[in-house]
């Protein structure tokens, strides 16, 4: 049988798929249902996208991946002729009476933010599974909420979804008097103090136990709350609303928002390498029926789930459940200071040149929730 893990490229795995005889029991097909199947059992939950050539491999076979639901399946190729159209979600917004305002980047405060912490700098180059894009909005993910913190003198932060101290290494060299809470599933139980100013809540987001109410200045999930698959966002949101002390802001980056309900999956991921596939599958399928979603496949993610809202989702998944949290949408756009006029780039940072055009690009929006001070 193929040994995946020892592979070395994509062409390895095609040329086992080539090298098939043919005859029954051992077609092409054969082998691609053998292999996934030996995925399933085998492949390390959360890394397999380390495996060398898989990630491609996966990508270029999503659509024979056995392990996909037929309805799943019909949902992808129905949601092919549906535009991603943003605008539609921001008109909603403003009819409703929400609050929009722009959030203007100052390149140089950026690159403060970015070099803060060389250690950090390097192991998030190190380890970037994605593209150039991505280094420079996850950066600017921690640098609005960095900046929130200091408009509001926030003391006590918690961090979402953390996974590891990068945010919280930044933000307590950039903020002297304030302390981190990194809250992950992969931490152990109970709070563990790190160092002197990060400790780590091994925790589920919906449910902070540990957390007191009225404790938190300000929560931040940085790329992980479009992440919380099922009803994880409805719960994670409450729990949100009730550790914040008034006056206090949550700040989610980025926000997703949707003509449609949308669903974007990794079907590898999601039915093939997760533990709690089968979890998954169900948790779609029912949002699929509840929100009447649309499901796009994007086999180059590397999280297996991701949610966009359409507005009316929104507000019923989230706003309609914490009627003390007044939301606020920021659009992030650069500023023109620190730009050369002739150029869209001006500098570079571990070999990446900053593109002022990344914003509007990544459509990269900010979700502020404050806690009214009557609360």
């Amino acid at each position: 049988m193929f040994d995946f893990v020892n592979a070395t490229s994509f062409d390895d795995f095609v040329k086992h798929l080539n090298q098939a005889s043919g005859t029954r029991g051992d077609t092409r097909r054969d082998r691609l249902v053998a292999l996934y199947s030996k995925l399933r059992r085998e492949a390390p939950s959360g890394a397999w996208h380390h495996i060398p050539g898989l990630r491609k491999f996966t990508r270029q076979f999503v659509n024979d991946n056995p392990y996909i639901p037929r309805i799943i399946r019909e949902s992808e190729h129905r949601s092919r002729s549906v535009p991603l159209d943003f605008q539609s979600f921001l008109d909603a917004w403003s009819q409703a009476g929400y609050s929009r305002s722009t959030f203007s980047v100052n390149l140089n405060s950026l690159i403060e933010t970015i070099t803060t912490d060389d250690h950090v700098l390097s192991k998030f180059v190190s380890n970037n599974l994605h593209d150039v894009d991505y280094f420079f909005t996850k950066f600017t993910e921690w640098h609005t909420t960095i900046e929130c913190a200091k408009r509001i003198k926030a003391k006590r932060i918690l961090d979402l979804g953390a996974a590891y101290n990068g945010f919280a290494r930044v933000a307590t060299a950039r903020l002297p008097a304030a302390n981190v809470i990194m809250a992950d599933l992969i931490f152990k139980p109970g709070l563990t103090d790190v160092s002197p100013r990060i400790s780590e809540l091994g925790v589920n987001a919906g449910k902070l136990e540990g957390i007191e109410d009225s404790s938190i200045d300000l929560i931040c999930a940085h790329n992980a709350f479009e992440h919380f698959c099922g009803d994880a966002d409805t719960l994670c949101i409450r729990e949100m609303e009730r550790v914040l002390k008034p006056g206090g802001v949550a700040v989610i980056t980025p926000f997703q928002g949707i003509a449609k309900h949308t669903l974007s999956i990794n079907p590898f991921s999601c039915f093939v390498a997760e533990d709690d596939a089968a979890d998954m599958e169900d948790a779609i399928l029912d949002e699929t029926k509840v929100e009447n979603a649309l499901v796009r496949f994007n086999p180059g993610m590397v999280s297996a789930f991701a949610r966009s809202y359409e507005f009316r989702s929104f507000k019923r998944r989230l706003i309609d459940q914490t009627p003390s949290l007044v939301p606020t949408l920021r659009e992030v756009q650069f500023d023109q200071d620190g730009f050369d006029e002739t150029d869209h780039s001006i500098t570079e940072i571990m070999g990446m040149k900053v593109d002022r055009t990344v914003f509007s690009r990544k459509r990269f929006w900010v979700l502020e929730l404050s806690k009214a001070l009557n609360k």
